[in-house]
């Protein structure tokens, strides 16, 4: 499934396809904040991206993600 895909159907109450986005983006997200936030912080950022996936996956465009040049872990 594209990453697309997987957020629709994680919106449309899939806990499957959102787990399999997380594993798919997780170190690329913590390797973002990483980069930008504070220590200790990363987490809680990492959290609020992933629920802000969530919620909005009906409008949600991938290449909108300011950490889409990341490599996805597959």
């Amino acid at each position: 499934m594209t990453s697309e895909e997987l957020l629709k159907a994680w919106n449309k109450g899939d806990k499957q396809a959102g787990g399999a986005f997380v594993e798919r983006y997780s170190e690329s997200v913590l390797r973002f904040f990483r980069a930008r936030v504070d220590k200790g912080v990363e987490d809680d950022r990492i959290q609020q991206t992933f629920a802000a996936c969530a919620e909005s996956a009906s409008r949600f465009r991938i290449e909108a993600i300011p950490w889409r040049n990341l490599p996805a872990m597959q």
